[in-house]
């Protein structure tokens, strides 16, 4: 049957199907480069299939969705420059959010906000709603049950994360050791970029997980340790 075919017909098959194969693409921009690739080839078809009367309606979307992509490459090629984040913000760059793109850190910087605490000053209490996730960069967070210290969290770490991942209430109380300072994310502001850009909630779930696995590991150690 393909021998029937004409040298566009064929060609529109190819691009079709070069199309099909950007959505096996993990990575957004092999899937914006290989639906160009696709596009390109289709204004060659739609202009040429049906010699004097092209189709414009067709070549015209085309064009479209190849202007979009190669736009959204330029925002990706933006969001992947490097940047000079400075004080604070630097090192939470580096110690917490390397995996994101400079754009992508800057993205999240501008949906979360700074918070001082007080030492003593409690920032989750045992059984209550927890709304936020806090990112520690200066001081120390303690979690406690009753009189015993269950954990300690330290720049770097993080504070609520647990409940954003399980949906449930505080499991222990936790109160800042010291004068701390932390970066806070909601959760309806991670639930905003988990609908708005989803490769990057993916991102800040791998940094969430990251630090669960840790807490895990350190309790896994100390129910170890107190066996002997």
């Amino acid at each position: 049957m393909a021998h029937g075919l004409g040298f566009f017909d064929l060609l529109a098959f190819v691009t079709f199907s070069i199309n099909a194969l950007s959505y096996a693409m993990r990575d957004i921009k092999w899937l914006r480069i290989i639906t160009i690739i696709a596009m390109l080839g289709d204004l060659v078809v739609y202009y040429n299939i049906r010699p004097g009367s092209p189709l414009w309606v067709q070549f015209g979307m085309s064009a479209l969705i190849i202007v979009i992509n190669t736009y959204q490459l330029y925002m990706l090629w933006r969001e992947k420059q490097a940047s000079h984040f400075p004080g604070d913000t630097g090192w939470l760059y580096e110690h917490v959010f390397a995996l994101l793109s400079p754009g992508e850190f800057k993205r999240v910087l501008k949906l979360g906000r700074w918070s001082q605490l007080q030492e003593g000053e409690y920032v989750l209490h045992k059984g209550g709603v927890v709304d936020e996730v806090g990112f520690v960069i200066e001081g120390r967070l303690d979690a406690t049950w009753g009189d015993t210290v269950l954990n300690t969290v330290t720049p770097g770490g993080l504070v609520g994360e647990i409940s954003y991942l399980t949906g449930k209430h505080a499991s222990a109380d936790v109160s800042a050791g010291t004068d701390t300072r932390l970066f806070v994310l909601t959760h309806g502001v991670l639930d905003k970029i988990k609908l708005e850009r989803p490769d990057l909630h993916t991102k800040l779930m791998y940094v969430l997980g990251r630090e669960v696995a840790q807490k895990l590991a350190n309790s896994n150690h100390l129910v170890t340790a107190s066996r002997f």
